[in-house]
């Protein structure tokens, strides 16, 4: 019965909180960062795995093996993103940082909401520690 009354307590703080409505933010701040590492990816295979003219057109008939139907413009605009790796590269970088200070904003706000902090950081210094948990998030996946 006690565990019955924490659950619903849970439940209702959630429901106060606005989870659902939290959760999706972050979850479509998350989603959004895709664009920008997909840029960072092709750019990143460009440079170190497809550095010579044979492996860009190994990577074009790999693409249209893998998928058939893709439309050729799309597989020409991929080969075009490779090709000016370093314009794309950085742009994904700049995109990548940008968005992932977004999500890591979105995680601020929606602790701040969840904690109930009354009064919540200024706006440079919730951005330098949004650019310090980037620094952490990338330092972790480059070391596993």
């Amino acid at each position: 019965m006690r565990y019955l009354r924490l659950l619903g307590s849970a439940l209702a703080k959630f429901n106060r909180d606005e989870g659902f409505f939290l959760a999706s933010a972050i979850a479509f701040q998350a989603l959004l960062c895709l664009v920008p590492f997909a840029l960072l990816l092709l750019s990143f295979a460009g440079s170190y795995l497809l550095g010579s003219e044979a492996a860009v057109e190994y990577f074009g008939q790999s693409i249209e093996q893998a998928a058939p139907v893709l439309d050729p413009a799309l597989r020409e605009n991929l080969l075009e993103i490779v090709a000016h790796r370093g314009t794309s590269g950085l742009i994904g970088t700049v995109g990548l940082i940008w968005m992932a200070t977004a999500v890591f904003g979105g995680l601020r706000y929606a602790l701040n909401a969840i904690f109930g902090v009354a009064k919540p950081r200024g706006a440079l210094r919730g951005l330098a520690v949004d650019l310090g948990m980037i620094a952490l998030a990338a330092a972790t996946f480059i070391a596993s």
